[in-house]
């Protein structure tokens, strides 16, 4: 006589068969790439790329069942505003280097970049001047300059000088000295001094080859 089989209640696993995973899947970065898209917007275009590559990233992963789906809506806007982010910076930078500029902030982009010869007042700073400290500053008189520091080094700035101070950079890169003592004549050398530093100049000053 055979055996009745068995009935199990409705949602019971057999033996042998696999368990479902009770653990929740992590949570994608849908918050994260939304604030990068918005802050790329605000000209931090950079945060434009890292939100479309998080984005991406994620979607993927969303895609092969390692991360939650949910806000993949919110994950996608955030994607969207960085590729418009990153789409107005090109367009700004291409108005601005093709058109004349007339807003302020295309001036201020073009005088970051425009260099002028040096006036006859200011030719003595012309040349390389290497200081007591180990800094090296090159002023050219087309108005380029470089510099080199124990941290940091530039080449090809923009120099400025005016009464007391001499800058070479660009943008937010820009080194600033004090001008302690004006670049002069002393015993046949040229001497000057910058934020405390003793320079002597090596080269030829405004006949310095560009």
């Amino acid at each position: 006589m055979k055996e009745p089989k068995s009935i199990e209640p409705p949602g019971s696993v057999s033996a042998g068969e696999p368990q479902p995973s009770s653990g929740a899947l992590p949570r994608n970065r849908a918050d994260l790439v939304l604030l990068l898209g918005l802050l790329s917007l605000c000209l931090c275009w950079p945060l434009g790329l890292v939100a479309w590559i998080l984005g991406r990233t994620d979607l993927r992963r969303i895609q092969a069942g390692q991360i939650s789906g949910e806000r993949v809506g919110a994950l996608k806007l955030g994607m969207g505003l960085g590729v418009v982010g990153m789409a107005l910076f090109v367009t700004t930078m291409v108005i601005a280097f093709i058109s004349p500029p007339r807003l302020p902030v295309f001036t201020d982009l073009f005088k970051a970049f425009k260099t002028s010869p040096l006036p006859a007042q200011q030719m003595a700073y012309a040349g390389e001047w290497h200081g007591n400290l180990g800094t090296v500053i090159r002023v050219y008189p087309d108005g380029r300059g470089d510099f080199k520091t124990r941290n940091t080094s530039l080449t090809g700035g923009v120099v400025t000088i005016e009464e007391r101070t001499l800058s070479i950079g660009l943008l937010w890169l820009t080194r600033t000295w004090r001008v302690d003592v004006a670049p002069h004549v002393k015993d046949g050398v040229w001497i000057m001094e910058l934020d405390g530093e003793k320079f002597m100049r090596q080269g030829q000053g405004p006949d310095m080859v560009i």
